[in-house]
């Protein structure tokens, strides 16, 4: 009974006292905040995103190593900053080529859904 009430999301703002939309307030209460309400969120989303495009670039590239090194950074979670982590991957999130080289996996998918797509 407890699952089914913290999991429902349907409950109307007034119930609770919150101006959240419906959809947002659970019926324990609780609010989960989208991105519009904490614009700056995206941005850590983005920067995953393409530290991952350009690790997985990386792997690509030389594979030898790769999964030791890449177990090494799940290890150390969020102990250290990302600049630690990227250093046994040659990768340097100041370096303009470090977004280049994720943005290029990007493009690349792309690409390979134009060609699927019928003309």
């Amino acid at each position: 009974m407890l699952r089914e009430k913290t999991t429902h999301w349907d409950v109307p703002p007034e119930v609770v006292g919150s101006p959240a939309p419906r959809k947002l307030v659970r019926q324990d209460g609780s609010y989960i905040p989208p991105s519009i309400h904490s614009p700056f969120d995206v941005y850590a989303y983005a920067f995953g995103d393409c530290l991952v495009n350009s690790l997985y670039a990386q792997y690509e590239r030389a594979s030898d190593g790769f999964a030791e090194r890449y177990f090494e950074l799940l290890k150390a979670g969020g102990s250290k900053h990302h600049s630690e982590l990227l250093k046994p991957f040659g990768l340097d999130a100041r370096d303009p080529g470090f977004w280049s080289l994720g943005l290029s996996m990007i493009e690349r998918l792309i690409g390979e859904l134009a060609e699927t797509s019928p003309n």
